[in-house]
């Protein structure tokens, strides 16, 4: 090294590495292998090298993580500390060398790609042209990197833009790629390729660009001219709008100060709520004393007086925040409430910001009332009226008319009483000023079915669309929805929507929806509002039903999309649905026939359906569970994987023979290369047990393999696919798996599996999360109802987990197995992926639980070849499902994030 740079490179290692001393592995720098892991697997997927020189490879993180994916890939750097801290492994590949010399000589003397990050720049201008000039002579392909010229450190003596390093590329005939994207490497990356370009061309490329440079030069000084003029007229508006933001600025610091003092009070107030809730909890233990006893009727006036102080507690907001969260610290305790807090926080402000951003500006609404469709469909808007408050009605009926799709009618039918004239005064008067808003004042209430039926006799349209009057519509709601009509020839179209309080800049519970979900829907009505369906759909399905007053929304849906050629979901929250005291919304107690209404809306569904089933009331209120009738006595072949790990796999056989209520099955154990002696004594012992048989893979571990020999082996008309690491909690565990398994449409089935600290381990499978999948509500408590109820009711994913997944054999057959490509990782994710492809269901359900200790028997990718093979895995799973994974997971929402499993808002 010479010693001019002996400084620099000292200073660089130093810095780099956070050094002390020379003692440093290569284990050490986890963050740094991550980064180098990713980048070769992009490098791999877009330019499919075979050969690579990094110059200047510090300590060959990038020559490793290529020769983990097979590239021969070679490295040299100047610094002897760095070569001396490469991986063992990959030593013979990475040498000490100076890159203005001539190549170790046991290398190769080309390369597909030549690799160069962040190095030039550390030597001086004529040195950093002998190393351009070598690395340019090794090959035709060079990924080049340079430091933002912004940075400021001693070590980099050579900081120049990207231009000055072109024309250095440019002497030996490289010139920078225009087509080829880099940027994964770095910001300030391109990809330098050979060309023999012709003086001509350069010539007649460089006078024509000028000519286009000087008229863009002309038309951009009559623009200025023009904004100049704009500019001018427009700095008045602009500020007005400064003291505007001035005095928004302020609020918000009185705002902030305000949640500060709050948060302050919670705290301060902690102790005494904890004593106030031990105290209630004497209350309700006495009051159930009482209400056990003769004294009961005595008792009516304290009852009456609690009743009315929850009534009035409910109906303000401010109380009904200490109301609840006097019930959080009940349950849950102070940190349960807590943390309860946080996150409420956290989501109101996501919330927020979410229906801020969801705003349309004044060029999109432009863009939006000018846009000319190929089919100008007419939409029927229908709200029955019925003793609306005045206020919610105007609101209601200028959301209409503020719409930028143009082409629409407002049919309102009012069943309102004579007190409430004033709701027919309202509608008449904005009837007569838009003939597009239509009123009829009924001569009697008929029923919210009745109502709307009367709406529909109105309707002129070529589509229905369902509002309710108390309710509002985003100004761009019937944009999307006739842009849908267009682009899908959609019949059946729902959007996704937002509860609020007083405003809609007050969310309270935004619902982002998956697209069409036929379990999720018959578990609770999520898509609900805003539906809009065509007129020939409606035709063939009929009109709302008054035997089905309450939920007649729910029961027309599921009609309606029983009968629908092309159901689109928009993913963009375009209904907001208003919180009041007596509306469903706010609490489902205001009417309570609704549920036993839902609930036959469901029952008559399975009757037209064929299905045989009872519909039940699941753990949260208006959500459902429907017991479908299991066909005969199938027999159940669980196939179970197993290497030793003899206590965890006792735990797992016992659990199923002795909680197992369904008693028709066999289980399958596939020994894979047991080491342990105890293991094969425990195999002997089970030898008696009829129900279970014993076969052995030879071979490395192959869990695809290792199922599909289990499947060979297997009689079963159903195989459940289980992991050794189980453990059964509930005894009808195989008949929740099994009622679904059996349905024509299911392809597979998947349960509710629980760490050992009752966290959910599995609740579906996300596709995308991470760029790949991952476990849906991973972490939350047991008991949590989850984002939108999901933990709690059966719904349709795009994948379950294989550790304990329950098909059909035809379907396994159809689909041919496990892929044994994907030996460790994502076998189950594609397992799923091809049987939704060959055109079945997926399906998870709560109500078969297991805990689950997750691939203890196996352990982690902690070596290089298990890393490898985990790479190939994902860069292999990405490839095969590119589509999926482009387009998002249809059973998710693509306003949420792919980061986590949480659900929480995409930021």
């Amino acid at each position: 090294m010479d010693n001019r740079y002996e400084k620099i490179y000292n200073e660089n290692y130093y810095r780099h590495y956070n050094l002390e001393n020379k003692s440093v592995y290569y284990k050490e720098y986890k963050p740094l292998q991550d980064f180098f892991n990713n980048l070769a697997i992009q490098i791999v997927k877009t330019i499919k090298p075979r050969t690579v020189l990094d110059v200047g490879c510090a300590m060959g993180f990038l020559v490793a993580a290529l020769r983990d994916l097979g590239v021969q890939a070679y490295g040299i750097d100047v610094s002897e500390f760095a070569i001396d801290n490469v991986r063992e492994d990959i030593k013979p590949y990475c040498k000490v060398c100076d890159a203005r010399n001539n190549l170790p000589s046991e290398f190769p003397k080309k390369f597909d790609l030549v690799i160069n990050i962040e190095m030039i720049e550390h030597l001086y201008e004529d040195d950093a042209d002998k190393v351009i000039a070598n690395i340019c002579s090794y090959t035709n392909s060079i990924i080049f990197s340079s430091t933002d010229s912004a940075i400021n450190d001693p070590t980099h003596v050579n900081v120049q833009p990207m231009k000055y390093w072109s024309k250095c590329f440019s002497k030996y005939s490289f010139y920078r790629s225009v087509v080829d994207d880099v940027s994964f490497v770095s910001s300030q990356a391109v990809l330098f390729k050979k060309k023999n370009i012709k003086i001509e061309e350069l010539v007649e490329n460089y006078e024509y660009i000028l000519k286009i440079a000087n008229k863009s030069k002309e038309e951009l000084n009559v623009s200025k001219k023009i904004l100049t003029a704009k500019t001018i007229e427009q700095k008045g508006k602009l500020d007005k709008i400064s003291n505007e933001n001035e005095t928004l600025k302020i609020q918000n610091e009185n705002l902030n100060y305000d949640v500060e003092y709050l948060e302050e009070q919670i705290s301060l107030q902690s102790n005494e709520l904890e004593a106030l809730t031990h105290e209630l909890s004497a209350v309700i233990k006495a009051h159930r004393a009482v209400t056990g006893s003769i004294f009961w009727k005595v008792s009516f006036p304290i009852r009456k007086l609690t009743d009315n102080i929850k009534s009035f507690l409910k109906k303000n907001r401010a109380t009904k925040l200490i109301y609840i969260g006097l019930a959080i610290l009940k349950n849950e305790g102070l940190k349960g409430f807590t943390s309860k807090f946080k996150h409420w926080a956290l989501k109101s402000s996501a919330a927020k910001r979410y229906i801020k951003n969801n705003i349309p500006t004044n060029r999109q609404m432009k863009f939006e009332r000018e846009m000319v469709f190929k089919k100008n469909v007419k939409i029927s808007i229908i709200v029955p009226l019925y003793n609306t408050p005045i206020n919610f009605l105007k609101e209601m009926i200028e959301s209409v008319i503020n719409q930028t799709y143009a082409n629409w009618e407002l049919c309102m039918a009012d069943g309102s009483d004579h007190e409430h004239s004033k709701v027919g005064e309202i509608a008449e008067s904005f009837a007569n000023k838009d003939k597009r808003i239509k009123y009829n004042k009924l001569s009697s209430n008929l029923g919210i079915s009745g109502n709307t039926n009367k709406c529909i006799e109105m309707a002129t349209g070529d589509y229905i669309a369902l509002f309710d009057h108390d309710d509002l519509l985003h100004q761009s709601a019937l944009f999307d929805v006739v842009t849908a009509i267009n682009e899908d020839s959609a019949d059946f179209i729902y959007t996704d929507e937002c509860s609020f309080e007083g405003s809609i800049f007050n969310p309270v519970s935004p619902h982002f929806k998956p697209d069409f979900s036929p379990d999720t829907l018959r578990s609770y009505n999520y898509i609900c509002h805003l539906s809009v369906f065509s007129r020939e759909l409606l035709n063939k399905t009929g009109i709302f039903s008054s035997n089905h007053d309450g939920s007649q929304d729910y029961d027309m849906i599921l009609r309606l999309t029983e009968n629908a050629k092309k159901i689109v979901h928009i993913p963009r929250i375009l209904y907001y649905w208003r919180i009041h005291a007596t509306s469903v919304a706010n609490n489902i107690e205001a009417k309570p026939y609704c549920i036993q209404s839902a609930k036959k809306a469901i029952k008559d569904q399975l009757d037209r359906l064929s299905l045989k089933g009872e519909v039940v009331d699941s753990s949260v209120i208006t959500t459902y569970k429907i017991n479908y009738k299991i066909i005969g006595r199938p027999l159940i072949s669980i196939i179970i994987p197993n290497k030793d790990h003899i206590e965890d796999l006792k735990k797992c056989i016992s659990s199923i023979i002795d909680k197992s209520s369904y008693d028709n099955y066999e289980i399958i154990i596939v020994e894979n290369n047991s080491e342990e002696e105890r293991t094969y004594s425990y195999y002997k012992s089970l030898k008696s047990n009829k129900k279970i048989k014993i076969v052995t893979y030879e071979g490395d571990f192959n869990y695809s393999a290792i199922n599909n020999l289990g499947f060979k082996h297997s009689k079963g008309d159903y195989i459940l696919l289980l992991n050794n690491d189980v453990k059964v909690i509930n005894s009808d565990w195989l008949q929740e798996m099994l009622m679904f398994a059996q349905r024509k449409d299911i392809g597979a089935v998947g349960a509710k599996l629980l760490f050992p600290d009752d966290t959910i381990q599995h609740a579906g499978v996300i596709v995308g999360i991470n760029g790949v999948a991952g476990h849906a509500h991973k972490g939350w408590d047991k008991d949590s109802p989850g984002y939108a109820a999901r933990i709690s009711i059966a719904h349709n994913v795009s994948a379950v987990t294989a550790a304990c997944l329950m098909m059909s054999k035809n379907v396994f057959l159809e689909v041919g197995g496990l892929d044994e490509g994907f030996a460790v990782a994502f076998n189950d994710v594609d397992l799923c992926m091809r049987i939704r492809e060959a055109g079945y269901l997926i399906v998870y359900t709560p109500y078969a639980q297991l805990y689950h200790y997750e691939s203890k028997s196996r352990g982690y990718e902690d070596t290089p070849v298990k890393k490898k093979r985990f790479i190939g895995e994902v860069v292999k799973f990405q490839e095969r499902w590119n589509k999926v994974l482009k387009h998002g997971d249809p059973y998710y929402n693509r306003n949420l994030t792919l980061k986590s499993e949480d659900f929480s808002f995409k930021t």
